[in-house]
């Protein structure tokens, strides 16, 4: 089954389907995985025992490091062989002996965690009824915060862990939902779950609780989980036998490029020799997965959407205070912006600057792109990002949410680009980035500039009945064209879309001491010097109507641009009013 059947399954199953998560959900979170803690345990046992300092074998992700350790660890007799199922809880209880120090090995790994925008979707699927339980090996409190980040009270959320198995059975059966279990305790229980002792003795409030009551009424969808917990993985054989065609399903999620231990693939096999509507699904990552199923549910969690944007300080606006006296009404050039991106893609990488992914960008059709601190932030064709930037792992490629507040200039250059692609995709203009925004003017090779119609007819007058659209200047003949200037901007907490028409003129280099530059601007200058308030309301409603943004023309109150036509991994969007913000005069009071 490939992904997008998944998402098609799960909307008409998601009332009984529960999600299982295993450590990889939370690793997008910055939180280890278990083979990235093995391997620290690993370092520890190696470094203490020869006399070395941590600091030495800090890169563990060198594998000349990795192989100088697991040769010592192997040399010696009383350890599991490399990737074995028993390492994680061996080195654990090696490495940490009392479970206090487990405990505060724990607290320190998930202290930081960062919620991301698919654990916020996760919440929202809980909220509003599309999944009724999760269950976790996880210790960490990613699902409670991302719960309570969409403005949901924690006391509403059932959570039973091992000092209250109990709960977990009563939930279920009360019918008492959503339900959020955590088979192996958070780093706050009086007992974790984490050694090869503690996890064969899986509590048994648990057990009977998924075999007895989970059962055969609801399927499981398996992320971010290798299925390596014996008990828990009896367990589910167990229900297995019990099953019969009608079980709800199993699908189990697994990441591109790697492969399910031959347990969970036996799990799968035997499913379906049962006629039980099983899968392992291959999906780039968790962020992926709950991308696709919050793009294709994104009716159903409306009410969720403006959570599942990470929440910063707003901006509080000058409040306002309006004479009641009939005051005349100015048009101003403003759209409001009434909807953004809600994701991004962010990878790492090792270009120096912006000025090197603009040149990559050079050779990529379908990829918006820019430098930041992190790395680089891309909308567009996953595929094609991993290729122009040269990733071998596509997993490495992250989906994140999108700032829609306290833009820095790296966020609005790529909305600017989201402008540019959206425009100039379907009129012949071209144009030019700028530090305030971003200038479209005429492609002077276009050979159909029908779609400027309006713009044409807006600059008819009784002494010139066939307006020019471009040309060249006199002096230096450069090239020259009407053009209309876009600048994105915050104000009265909103982002706004000014647009200026204007004449844009190739090669300006400023020289004012060449006569055939002071020509050149002299032109300029005359042509836009006889546009007074009606031509210029003119030509701003031409441009305008040649954009979409007027309403009397579309008949729609917000027009949607997206950067591409096709519905790539992250096609980005903004909704535009194509009414122009209106400033009415007035006194303030005092």
């Amino acid at each position: 089954m490939d992904l997008p059947t998944f998402v098609r399954t799960y909307k008409t199953r998601s009332k009984n389907i529960h999600w299982f998560l295993g450590a990889g959900t939370s690793a997008n979170a910055g939180i280890k995985t278990a083979w990235e803690m093995t391997w620290e345990f690993k370092r520890d046992i190696y470094c203490s025992e020869n006399g070395k300092s941590l600091e030495s074998c800090k890169d563990l992700s060198n594998p000349r490091i990795r192989s100088l350790i697991q040769n010592y660890l192997d040399s010696k007799s009383n350890h599991p062989e490399e990737d074995s199922l028993e390492e994680y809880s061996h080195y654990f209880s090696l490495a940490y002996r009392s479970e206090g120090d487990r405990r505060k090995y724990i607290e320190r790994k998930i202290k930081d965690a960062d919620i991301r925008f698919s654990h916020r979707v996760l919440a929202a699927l809980l909220a509003n009824d599309l999944c009724k339980a999760v269950w976790t090996t996880n210790f960490d409190y990613v699902i409670e915060e991302s719960w309570q980040s969409i403005g949901m009270q924690i006391s509403k959320l059932n959570t039973a862990s091992i000092d209250n198995s109990i709960k977990a059975s009563q939930c279920l059966r009360d019918d008492r939902f959503p339900l959020y279990v955590k088979l192996h305790g958070d780093f706050q229980s009086t007992s974790l779950k984490n050694t090869t002792s503690e996890l064969k003795a899986q509590d048994e409030d648990f057990k009977d609780a998924l075999l007895n009551l989970v059962g055969t009424k609801f399927g499981f969808a398996f992320a971010g989980y290798s299925g390596r917990d014996d008990s828990i993985m009896e367990v589910l054989e167990s229900i297995l036998e019990k099953a019969d065609s009608e079980h709800p399903g199993i699908f189990w999620f697994n990441r591109i490029g790697s492969e399910p231990i031959p347990r969970v693939q036996n799990l799968i096999e035997k499913a379906r020799d049962r006629n039980i509507d099983a899968h392992i699904v291959d999906i780039p990552s968790f962020d992926e997965l709950m991308l696709n199923i919050y793009k294709f549910l994104s009716e159903e969690l409306s009410d969720f959407s403006s959570y599942l944007q990470p929440s910063l300080d707003r901006k509080s606006p000058v409040p306002l205070v309006f004479s009641k006296e009939q005051t005349d009404v100015i048009r101003t050039n403003a759209f409001k912006v009434t909807s953004t991106p809600h994701t991004v893609y962010q990878f790492e990488t090792e270009m120096g600057g912006i000025a090197e992914v603009k040149q990559v960008l050079q050779k990529a059709n379908n990829v918006l792109a820019t430098r930041v601190k992190e790395g680089v932030l891309a909308f567009g064709d996953r595929d094609e990002i991993a290729s122009i930037f040269d990733i071998a792992n596509k997993s490495e490629i992250n989906v994140q949410p999108f700032k829609t507040k306290r833009y820095k200039t790296s966020e609005l250059f790529l909305l600017y680009q989201v402008l540019e692609k959206a425009f100039c995709s379907k009129l012949p203009l071209l144009s030019h980035q700028g530090a305030s925004g971003v200038t479209l003017y005429i492609d002077p090779n276009a050979n159909d500039i029908s779609p400027l119609s309006y713009l044409k007819q807006s600059l008819i007058s009784k002494f010139d009945s066939n307006p020019q659209l471009w040309g060249h200047t006199p002096g230096k003949n450069s090239y020259w064209s009407e053009c209309v200037r876009l600048r994105l901007e915050e104000t009265l907490d909103s982002l706004w879309l000014f647009i200026s028409p204007s004449i844009y003129i190739a090669d300006r280099e400023k020289d004012w001491n060449d006569p055939k530059y002071v020509k050149q601007e002299d032109f300029r200058k005359n042509r836009l010097g006889g546009r007074y308030n009606k031509q210029s309301d003119d030509i701003f409603d031409g441009w305008a109507k040649c954009l979409g943004l007027n309403h009397n023309l579309s008949g729609k109150k917000v027009v949607q641009l997206k950067a591409f036509q096709e519905d790539l991994g992250v096609n980005p969007a903004l909704d535009i009013s194509t009414v122009s913000a209106f400033s009415r005069g007035g006194k303030a009071d005092g």
